[in-house]
């Protein structure tokens, strides 16, 4: 019984890599991979980026009520930017640490944005020396 089995799914497999290497089927793959790969970028060209902070909370969520006060005074008058470093630095490293503040303090003073670092909230500098 075992041995009709394994035969049969041995038959069905050969079958499916014999249609697999069609031609026909390379070509429809190919189309259909480029056709995703074109349809994906059209629609990233659709996506909202209009940042709510609403769009953080349920509709009913009393933070709604907070946030758009945060908008309206703080945020229309800033730009905030976070950003995340992968792989996390050896900041034990002097080297390391001083080109990371160099880099900091380049962004910090950018001509007509920049506002110093009062108006940065790094995590790191709670722990400089």
């Amino acid at each position: 019984m075992m041995r009709k089995t394994s035969k049969k799914n041995e038959i069905i497999l050969q079958k499916l890599v014999n249609i697999l290497h069609l031609p026909f089927t390379k070509f429809v793959v190919v189309a259909a991979f480029i056709t995703h790969i074109i349809v994906i970028s059209y629609l990233c060209t659709k996506v909202n980026t209009d940042f709510d902070m609403e769009n953080l909370y349920m509709e009913n969520s009393s933070m709604n009520a907070i946030s758009r006060q945060l908008q309206r005074f703080t945020l229309s008058e800033a730009f905030v930017v976070n950003f995340a470093l992968y792989p996390m630095p050896n900041f034990a490293d002097v080297f390391i640490r001083n080109k990371f503040d160099r880099l900091i303090e380049e962004l910090e003073t950018i001509p007509k944005f920049g506002m110093g670092s009062d108006g940065t909230v790094l995590w790191i500098r709670d722990f400089a020396d």
